[in-house]
């Protein structure tokens, strides 16, 4: 069990984790040690994110919202306003920075950002949204 942190009429940093067939993946940076301790056997470290099996999940929830991170879980949908397409071979490392996770289907590289912000970075590099093309999610 983890310490509770002390409650200073702090509120919960919202945190996106996205809903995936077998589990639930997020992309956060935890400045609380303890936290990231609790968390690690989630964390994969080749595709810097939290994987967390539907299970495990809400034990996770508690040990997040114990540290003021309200988890919003975004599925089905939903999750196309958080993705954004680039061609091919162009460059993408700025975007990449941000994403929860990539794909290549059609000559095109999908990413699936972390949050709306990360989204209008995202475009601001050379993507466009999801929403905007002919292209559909395929999650």
């Amino acid at each position: 069990m983890l310490a509770r942190m002390p409650e200073f009429g702090v509120e919960p940093q919202r945190m996106n984790v996205f809903e995936l067939t077998d589990k639930y993946v997020f992309k956060q940076y935890f400045d609380q040690r303890p936290l990231f301790n609790a968390l690690q056997e989630y964390y994969n470290r080749d595709a810097y994110r939290f994987e967390v099996l539907h299970a495990d999940f809400g034990t996770v929830r508690d040990q997040l919202e114990e540290y003021y991170y309200e988890p919003v879980i975004i599925a089905g949908d939903d999750r196309a306003e958080f993705c954004v397409v680039k061609e091919q071979y162009t460059p993408y490392k700025e975007i990449l920075r941000n994403a929860v996770m990539h794909w290549t289907r059609d000559d095109h590289n999908f990413f699936l950002m972390k949050d709306h912000l990360s989204v209008d970075q995202a475009v601001e590099h050379g993507a466009t949204r999801l929403t905007e093309t002919d292209f559909v999610l395929g999650l």
